[in-house]
C-alpha cells in the first residue's frame, strides 16, 4: 500500500545535455506518486540549459533550478543536490540527465519505503533495448579488488532483495540517514562517489533492490573501441582529462577498504592491465599513461585537491581555443 504522506524530492544532476534532460524531466512531472520536488542542478552547462529552464519553471513551482558557478562533477553536483533536498523531504530520488523512470517508477520503490531498517531503494537500470545493465547494482568484495564490488546477476533481478552497491542511477536515499552519514563527498568529482557513499550508507541499514522500479539509462557517456573483435569502453581524447578520477578515488577505496597485502598485490595487476588497456585501444598512450601513474600515486595518498586534472582541462581547452583560432 503506497503512504501518500511520504514526502519525495528528485535530484537530476546535468551537465550539456539539454536535450535529454527535457526527456527526464518530463518523466519526473508524470510520475503516478507525485514527487514534492524536482531540483535540477547544473554543472555550469554552456548549451542553453539554464535559458530554457527558466522558460519554463516559471509557472511550476515542482520545479527548482540550481546553476553551479563552475562543473563540479557529478559527485558535487549530488553533494549540492541531497543538501538542498534533504531538509525539507523523507526520501531523495537520485539521477543523471540520461536517465529516463518509467511513469510508475517512483510508486513501486515508495511501496517499500516504510519497511523497517531500510535506508535505500534502488529500481533496475536498463539500457534503451530493455537490457539489464548489471554494474549499476552489486555486492562489496571485501578480500578482492578491482572490482571492490561483484555486479548483481541479471537471474537475481526476479524478487526485491538486500544490496551493499548502487550507482546513483535511480536510487532513493533516506533524508535521516544521509543527514546522518554525510553527503556524497564532492572532491572525488567523477566516478566511484556513490561506491563510496553506498559503503557509508550500508553500515546503517538495508539497501534493497525493487526489480519491479524500471530506470532507461542512455549511458552516452563513452565510446567503444575494438581490438581483435575485443571491444573497450574508452574516454575520448577530448576528455582524457576524466581518466584521473576514476583510478585516483578507486585506489584510495581499496587501500581504505580492502584487506592487505591483498590490495598492494592486486593493484600491481591492476596498473599492469590499464597500462596495457592504453597501450592497445587509445591514442595520447605516454599522455594517458602518464595521468594513470599520477592518479594512482595520488590515491595512495588520498590526495583530492584536484589541481592537477583540472589544469589538464584548462590546458585542453586553451589548445582547443588556439586552434579555431589559427584554422580561421
Amino acid at each position: 500500500m503506497l503512504s501518500k504522506s511520504l514526502k519525495v524530492a528528485a535530484v537530476v544532476v546535468t551537465y550539456n545535455r539539454k536535450e535529454l534532460l527535457i526527456r527526464v524531466i518530463d518523466a519526473l512531472q508524470h510520475q503516478s506518486y507525485p514527487l514534492m520536488r524536482i531540483y535540477i542542478i547544473d554543472n555550469a552547462s554552456t548549451d542553453g540549459t539554464g535559458l530554457f529552464l527558466h522558460q519554463n519553471i516559471k509557472n511550476n513551482a515542482k520545479l527548482v533550478y540550481i546553476k553551479l558557478s563552475q562543473n563540479s562533477g557529478g559527485a558535487g553536483g549530488f553533494h549540492t543536490g541531497m543538501k538542498v533536498a534533504m531538509t525539507e523531504h523523507d526520501w531523495i530520488w537520485l539521477m543523471d540527465d540520461d536517465a529516463i523512470p518509467a511513469l510508475d517508477g517512483l510508486a513501486r520503490l515508495v511501496t517499500h519505503c516504510e519497511t523497517k531498517d531500510i535506508v535505500a531503494v534502488a529500481g533496475c537500470v536498463q539500457n534503451v533495448n530493455g537490457n539489464i545493465q548489471t554494474y549499476h547494482r552489486g555486492y562489496l568484495r571485501p578480500f578482492s579488488f578491482f572490482p571492490f564490488f561483484r555486479s548483481l546477476p541479471v537471474e537475481h533481478y526476479k524478487n526485491c532483495i538486500p544490496i551493499d552497491v548502487s550507482s546513483f542511477v535511480g536510487v532513493m536515499i533516506k533524508s535521516g540517514i544521509a543527514a546522518k552519514i554525510g553527503l556524497p563527498r564532492k572532491d572525488f568529482f567523477i566516478h566511484y562517489d556513490d561506491l563510496e557513499f553506498s559503503i557509508r550508507l550500508r553500515q546503517e541499514g538495508t539497501i534493497l533492490l525493487i526489480p519491479a522500479s524500471k530506470i532507461t539509462h542512455l549511458d552516452v557517456t563513452k565510446t567503444k573501441k575494438l581490438f581483435a573483435r575485443r571491444a573497450s569502453a574508452r574516454i575520448s581524447d577530448q576528455n582524457h582529462w576524466l581518466y584521473y578520477f576514476g583510478h585516483r578515488n578507486l585506489v584510495y577505496l581499496g587501500q581504505q577498504y580492502c584487506h592487505k597485502p591483498v590490495f598492494y598485490l592486486l593493484l600491481g595487476l591492476y596498473c599492469l592491465r590499464q597500462i596495457s588497456g592504453i597501450v592497445v585501444y587509445d591514442t595520447l598512450k605516454k599522455k594517458r599513461i602518464s595521468i594513470f601513474i599520477r592518479a594512482v600515486i595520488d590515491g595512495l595518498k588520498s590526495n583530492f585537491t584536484n589541481l592537477y586534472p583540472l589544469q589538464l582541462k584548462k590546458q585542453i581547452q586553451e589548445f582547443d581555443e588556439n586552434t579555431t583560432v589559427k584554422s580561421l
